[in-house]
């Protein structure tokens, strides 16, 4: 999670939570923030295992005020993840939090080394949107920086797959434009195949003053989509 963290919240002098945490990434971009701040010692929490960076402090070194007695296994400092310009939040080899998350029964069970890594994708898998979808697609990248007119192209693979599908986004995303290898919107996937499907920006349509940040959808027909985030500006 990016942003500025967790908290409590309390009223009139009493601070409730009962919160628990495991295996989670949180990087602040704020200096002054904490990744988890509990307003009051409860003793009702239960944190760990988790890692705490912030972007805005010298080493990424995160900020963390849970309970007494929490987070004795949290990592502070930033993480290496692949590729975060192209969406791919997976941990590199070396990073933090690789081998250091807690074996949760039901949530992290398969793991490739000595205990599963810390956050939502294990370090040496392919990459996988997040969260993670019972799809048999992947994409090489899920994030498209666009500048301009210019355009990107993205490959859509296929495992064991025949299906239609669709593209899909808001109609509020008139400045985005996402086309596959025939010019159209939709199309047939078969298995074991690689598909491109081209995206482009239009500037003059951008909101008032704004780039264009959207998200476009690979649909198939039982519901279960592909998303790809689009930044854009001018």
């Amino acid at each position: 999670m990016f942003g500025d963290g967790i908290a409590s919240v309390g009223y009139n002098g009493d601070y409730y939570w009962n919160g628990t945490t495991r295996n989670n990434i949180l990087i602040c971009t704020n200096r002054t923030k904490a990744g988890i701040y509990q307003m009051k010692s409860v003793g009702t929490d239960d944190f760990n295992f988790d890692l705490f960076g912030n972007t805005a402090l010298a080493g990424g070194i995160g900020i963390v005020k849970p309970s007494t007695g929490n987070e004795a296994n949290g990592i502070f400092g930033m993480p290496s993840f692949v590729n975060m310009q192209e969406g791919n939040y997976n941990l590199t080899p070396s990073s933090l939090g690789v081998d250091q998350g807690q074996y949760i029964p039901n949530f992290a069970e398969n793991y490739n080394g000595s205990s599963p890594d810390i956050g939502a994708l294990e370090s040496g898998n392919a990459a996988e949107t997040v969260p993670i979808r019972p799809i048999l697609l992947t994409a090489n990248k899920y994030q498209i920086n666009l500048t301009g007119e210019t355009s990107q192209t993205i490959t859509i693979n296929t495992k064991n797959l025949t299906s239609s599908y669709k593209i899909l986004k808001n109609d509020s995303f008139d400045w985005l434009s996402i086309l596959n290898e025939q010019n159209k919107t939709e199309g047939t996937f078969s298995p074991n195949s690689s598909y491109t499907f081209t995206i482009k920006a239009d500037p003059t349509l951008f909101p008032s003053g704004k780039n264009g940040k959207g998200v476009f959808l690979i649909r198939l027909p039982n519901g279960i989509s592909l998303p790809i985030t689009v930044y854009a500006n001018q």
